[in-house]
């Protein structure tokens, strides 16, 4: 009767003791074959044997060509991923700014808003604060509807009071149709500007 010798690769070798012919229908050479092993060892160095898969767990036989270098398996598994959308952000901000400024003499910095949507989108801007650095003028608190596709300007005038880094004064920006803030400096440190003591000392100062 046939048996089936486990070699611990997760394939067995299939050997029949009684019959050569057993063997054949296992995939085996009956040549190769002995009563102990169900294969001898010089003729598996020097001869590609079949080896047959008892153990899958899906139920089907599986069939792998081994030699003297051993087996090369490949397992594959597919794994679905979970979905994922995007959405156009309702707005978007950019800042004009000079590179410095000079102690003592104004200059302009322009925040634009976009409204991206097909509605009007109402905004609220407000300075969270002042600054010992700097006088300035221009936007502080206001209420601002921006248009379907449209921008809004929101200009502020600073006069630097002394020299060095300077952090402006903190403004915050805040879409109230969903109550998210466009821009909220009063969390951060706020955007930063180097003073010069006067012209001509920093390159592209004016």
């Amino acid at each position: 009767a046939a048996h089936v010798e486990d070699y611990g690769s997760g394939y067995q070798y299939a050997s029949d003791t009684a019959a050569s012919g057993a063997a054949v229908g296992m995939g085996l050479d009956p040549a190769l074959m002995d009563g102990e092993h169900g294969v001898t060892s010089s003729a598996a160095a020097a001869t590609t044997q079949t080896l047959v898969s008892l153990s899958n767990d899906s139920g089907a036989v599986e069939v792998a060509a081994g030699g003297s270098t051993g087996l090369s398996l490949v397992a594959e598994t597919a794994i679905q991923c979970p979905s994922a959308s995007t959405h156009e952000p309702p707005f978007t901000l950019s800042l004009t700014s000079p590179p410095c400024a000079v102690v003592g003499e104004p200059f302009t910095a322009t925040w634009l808003v976009k409204n991206l949507t097909d509605q009007f989108q109402p905004i609220k801007v407000y300075s969270s604060g002042g600054s010992a650095d700097f006088m300035f003028t221009g936007v502080k608190e206001r209420d601002v509807q921006v248009g379907p596709r449209s921008d809004a300007v929101l200009s502020t005038t600073y006069l630097p009071l002394r020299t060095g880094r300077l952090t402006m004064p903190q403004l915050d920006i805040q879409a109230m149709r969903t109550k998210a803030f466009i821009l909220k400096q009063s969390d951060s440190n706020g955007s930063v500007i180097f003073v010069s003591p006067e012209r001509g000392v920093v390159p592209g100062c004016a």
